[in-house]
């Protein structure tokens, strides 16, 4: 049965391979998706300051008012505090943010601000600020994944090549992290179930753990074989000890932080 099934997937290996290749390809597409439309973060050039006025009240004021930026242009200057935003109250710093953060870039929101015993409504223009840090990995991880892809095509039943184009999965499942970014601030699909995040977030962490013993593997028989390469327990270690990490750190999320989050 095992046999059978074996030779099944080598007469099938190159189907399988471009399977694989367009599933993590549709990934690190959404993973870009991500970091440069849903996460990036609003900027409207200046600092947002909360203030207690009373123990359960809190305003936000404008301070650092970049000189000719959009905050500027609109009229507001430091000491001047805001009200709301497209007629939603700014309770505090995170509110504002999520009602900020829902306007496209290049539109206007519209700012009540109140300086003195005046009350006026402005409208600001939207500036957006992408993860460039988060931006790099993602386009590192798609190339990486389609060059594995190239190499392993040309040698399907090469050690090497193989565990190259794993090395560009294994990239692409960490980036995932970018979905979760600045987490519910921004209005995020993801967060619509708990649990979709937290699968993302222990694969993308699997595949962290894994990213470091994949390439000390890789330059064990690249360019060409060490003597402990080639030793059944390289092989078992290499895997066994990142799988421990795993199981050791998603015992530790379940004991200390998702029955945390469950009592709160």
């Amino acid at each position: 049965m095992i046999a059978s099934i074996k030779k099944f997937l080598i007469s099938q290996r190159t189907k399988l391979l471009i399977a694989t290749f367009i599933l993590f390809a549709a990934i690190s597409i959404t993973n870009f998706i991500f970091v440069y439309y849903i996460t990036a973060q609003t900027n409207d050039e200046c600092l947002w300051i909360e203030k207690y006025e009373r123990k359960d009240s809190v305003v936000i004021i404008f301070d650092q008012v970049k000189e000719g930026g959009v905050t500027y242009q609109a009229g507001i200057r430091d000491g001047d505090i805001l009200v709301a935003i497209d007629g939603k109250k700014a309770i505090n710093n995170f509110v504002a943010t999520q009602i900020l953060d829902k306007v496209q870039k290049g539109d206007y929101a519209t700012y009540t601000v109140k300086r003195g015993d005046q009350v006026f409504d402005t409208p600001v223009i939207v500036k957006k600020l992408i993860n460039i840090s988060g931006l790099a990995y993602v386009l590192l991880s798609s190339l990486w994944l389609i060059v594995g892809f190239i190499v392993v095509l040309v040698k399907p039943d090469g050690k090497t090549q193989l565990l190259f184009f794993k090395i560009g999965i294994f990239l692409v499942v960490n980036k995932m992290t970018s979905m979760l970014y600045r987490g519910m601030v921004v209005d995020n699909p993801l967060f619509v179930s708990p649990i979709i995040p937290l699968i993302i977030d222990n694969l993308a962490q699997f595949a962290g753990i894994f990213l470091p013993f994949m390439l000390f593997k890789f330059f064990s028989i690249f360019p060409k074989d060490f003597a402990y390469s080639t030793r059944k327990w390289f092989n078992k270690t290499i895997y066994l000890i990142p799988i421990v990490i795993s199981i050791g750190f998603l015992i530790y999320k379940i004991i200390f932080v998702y029955s945390y989050k469950y009592e709160k």
